[in-house]
């Protein structure tokens, strides 16, 4: 009974051990595409702004009517039933 408990005791540290290094490398996969993609976002950022775009207007700015530059069409509609279709 003792050996079966050092046995286990053994093989439930070892499962521990184990559950905690693939923690630390799945934290640093995460880690390090997480920085890839701050990178990234930065990079495109600097490239939008030399081309002379903001890459996120503020608020403030798409208030004061600077283009977005997206679009939107005007028209009128009719409402041709108001019947739910159920």
């Amino acid at each position: 009974a003792a050996i079966a408990a050092v046995i286990g005791a053994i093989v439930v540290a070892a499962a521990f051990f184990l559950g905690f290094i693939v923690l630390l490398i799945v934290a640093g996969v995460g880690l390090i595409v997480w920085l890839g993609l701050v990178i990234r976002f930065k990079w495109l950022q600097r490239s939008l702004r030399k081309q002379g775009k903001e890459p996120w207007p503020s608020p403030e700015n798409r208030q004061k009517g600077q283009s977005t530059g997206g679009s939107a069409i005007e028209g009128e509609f009719t409402v041709v039933s108001r019947d739910a279709d159920d």
